[in-house]
């Protein structure tokens, strides 16, 4: 079925639908967008697809249910992705390089 543990899914938060679920999506990622303003350079989703005991993904367990409005999440997640944040905030070339200390120096 849809749901994989009947007697009690473990979720971080239980919406009401499709739309609070949704609400929270778009909060999150408008979140992340400001955060990429200032120089956040990583963000993970972590579940896609509910698993198991988890429901937290985009899809049920079956996938065969979208728990959310893709037609209003694909937006706000082409406009997180479709520039590169750090190169807006840091332009010069410095910003592109990383040093990586290995113990013997960098």
């Amino acid at each position: 079925g849809h749901i994989w543990d009947v007697d009690g899914p473990w979720v971080h938060n239980n919406y009401a639908g499709k739309d609070s679920a949704t609400a929270e999506f778009i909060r999150f990622f408008t979140t992340l967008k400001e955060y990429a303003a200032e120089g956040l350079s990583g963000a993970v989703y972590t579940q896609l697809t509910d698993l198991e005991n988890e429901m937290n993904g985009l899809y049920t367990y079956d996938r065969k249910i979208e728990k959310m409005y893709f037609d209003k999440i694909i937006p706000i997640i082409k406009v997180l992705t479709a520039k590169d944040w750090m190169k807006e905030k840091y332009p010069d070339e410095l910003s592109t390089q990383l040093k990586v200390n290995t113990g013997q120096g960098y």
